[in-house]
């Protein structure tokens, strides 16, 4: 699933960094109590500022000590742990203060966010609904709960919030962005490459919408000369492109060019470590370069992030198979099989008899 732009809580005032009565100018519930101490939370904004996030979370955490319910304290905590890569943590405070201050913006579209970056987008979307209902003109809202609908499907769901953030907002090019890759999720290829056109007429450096016209030209045609140019244009304006290096690495995969391809993916990697395509496509190019050592070690790298991934299992399990260890290969097929893969019949009958 293509992964989606999303603006809200990058663009928002954070706001935290104050009491609550000033927390981004939300009013406080009546139940939500006021801060224990102004010093002390100043003390650990400053640290928290300064960089010293052991002694900020010290702090946060004896502010939270003598008053629960302190609603800097929990949102600045928050943001804190998620800096940390603590995403339960996060969840947590922002959690409890959206128990205390339930139309809290900042909480909201914080909590939105991990929920759809940790794959709860269902809860995502509730919170988005939610900050849709008290930021009815935000554009901004209204492009991420687009996303959010995207990455479950919902496709028309999608296409109408991102519509409604282009009428608020007709500059807003990740919405047109967004409305373009739905397009190009539902086969739609010239209202994509409209939209991808439309989007580098007002952005011509936008690496997006470069890398997006590249994978309009290679599915397409496929044009891998025009498909390339985009692609090559991306990482000369941004080397750590992960989407363009995979874009490279695809052409020169369709152009039977394996040693080039292996070559773009490694770039991609190296600057996008997390990116499970890149993995998947640099095993695919190992295991046609008969580099099967390589090419398990790639699926064994995607498995290890997204376990039971039926289409990485069956990989490394031909991977192994032509390697020699029949055992663990077939383990993987029956394995991939369960997960819902298909069409891997052939392959057990000739390698698990």
């Amino acid at each position: 699933m293509r992964k989606l732009l999303s603006l809200f809580v990058v663009l928002m005032a954070v706001g935290f960094a104050c009491t609550a009565e000033s927390s981004a100018d939300v009013p406080s519930s009546e139940t939500a109590p006021a801060p224990e101490s102004d010093f002390d939370m100043e003390a650990a904004r400053k640290m928290h500022e300064s960089g010293d996030l052991i002694g900020a979370r010290a702090a946060y955490d004896e502010i939270l000590q003598q008053n629960p319910g302190d609603i800097a304290a929990l949102g600045n905590r928050a943001i804190l742990l998620e800096s940390r890569n603590d995403i339960a943590g996060a969840l947590q405070d922002y959690d409890q203060l959206l128990r205390l201050e339930p139309d809290n913006v900042p909480a909201l579209a914080h909590r939105a966010a991990l929920r759809a970056r940790t794959g709860r987008e269902k809860e995502a979307i509730e919170d988005y609904d939610a900050l849709v209902a008290l930021r009815p003109e935000d554009p901004l809202v209204r492009n991420d709960r687009g996303s959010a609908h995207f990455n479950l499907g919902n496709n028309e769901q999608a296409l109408a919030d991102f519509g409604a953030a282009l009428s608020l907002a007709p500059q807003l090019t990740p919405a047109l962005l967004n409305q373009g890759h739905v397009h190009f999720a539902e086969g739609r290829l010239a209202e994509a490459a409209f939209a991808y056109q439309k989007a580098l007429v007002r952005e011509p450096e936008n690496v997006e919408a470069l890398v997006a016209m590249g994978n309009y030209f290679w599915g397409a045609g496929p044009e891998l000369d025009s498909a390339e140019t985009y692609f090559q244009r991306a990482v000369a304006l941004d080397p750590k492109s992960g989407a363009g290096w995979l874009g490279i690495g695809n052409v020169r995969f369709s152009r039977e060019d394996l040693p080039g391809a292996i070559a773009a993916f490694d770039r991609g990697i190296n600057a996008d470590g997390d990116n499970l395509e890149l993995r998947m496509n640099r095993g695919l190019a190992h295991y046609r370069s008969r580099t099967y050592a390589a090419a398990i070690a790639d699926y064994d790298a995607v498995l290890a992030q997204s376990p039971g991934l039926g289409r990485a299992l069956a990989m490394r399990g031909y991977a192994r198979c032509e390697s020699g260890d029949l055992d663990r290969g077939c383990q993987d097929f029956t394995t991939a099989r369960s997960s819902g893969v298909a069409d891997l019949e052939s392959a057990i009958f000739r390698y698990c008899r």
